[in-house]
């Protein structure tokens, strides 16, 4: 098992299944540097590896 934390704001329980989408941005945070494709690349690379991925909250 691999896990992964971070300081972000956060993901609102209705949004974890949107954050894996390319650029998508949570209101909360779309006044924040960046633009998105970041937890999409991590879904694509445990697909191509038949990985489970969870979002906790």
């Amino acid at each position: 098992m691999l896990v992964v934390e971070d300081t972000g704001p956060g993901i609102r329980p209705e949004e974890s299944e949107a954050v894996l989408r390319r650029f998508y941005r949570a209101e909360r945070s779309r006044h924040s540097p960046g633009n998105g494709p970041g937890l999409s690349l991590v879904a694509a690379i445990a697909r191509l590896h038949n990985m489970d991925l969870a979002i906790d909250q």
